[in-house]
């Protein structure tokens, strides 16, 4: 159910009754708390907020239910597969000892650890050397990824099976 048609009722539930209302959410790094009395502040229903552009990590991550969700959910994890990844080892590549202090003043040790891991798998020796080492290297990258489920049909085949039926002529 729409969160926003569930705090109608419930707005409209509390007015009837006459209770107080604290409705709060939160929306990436952003939060809201507004506080209904009845018949002394405004209603929940009295006031729209404009439509915000984005879409909540944990809709796309537990409950996507539009066609904006899979397509975020989509560039989202091939932003983070494909894209960042390429663009660490390129900046890497550039300028080794720039890209070195500006990783180490990173407060997060995950994302330290993750990016210096990013640029090894992709200039370390195990990177694909040409066309059908990227397209295995894609494919175990694919069902190595512990959320991309949509993939788990390929992991319950025998690998050398053709993957013609995933729209993929080659085998592996």
């Amino acid at each position: 159910m729409d969160i926003f048609i569930l705090g109608l009722y419930i707005d409209q539930r509390c007015v009837y009754y006459k209770k107080p209302l604290i409705d709060s959410g939160t929306l990436g790094t952003k939060a809201s708390v507004q506080v209904v009395v009845p018949f002394l502040t405004e209603s929940y229903s009295s006031t729209n907020d404009p439509p915000d552009p984005s879409v909540p990590m944990c809709t796309l991550r537990n409950f996507p239910n539009l066609i904006e969700h899979t397509i975020e959910w989509a560039r989202d994890n091939f932003a983070g597969l494909f894209t960042i990844p390429a663009q660490q080892a390129e900046e890497y590549l550039r300028d080794s000892k720039g890209f070195a202090e500006r990783t180490s003043k990173n407060h997060s040790e995950y994302d330290k650890n993750e990016t210096i891991e990013n640029v090894k798998r992709l200039l370390g020796s195990e990177r694909p050397k040409n066309f059908s080492d990227c397209i295995k290297w894609v494919s175990y990258t694919l069902i190595q990824k512990p959320n991309l489920k949509l993939f788990s049909p390929l992991v319950t085949k025998p690998f050398r099976t053709s993957i013609l039926q995933y729209h993929c002529p080659i085998t592996l």
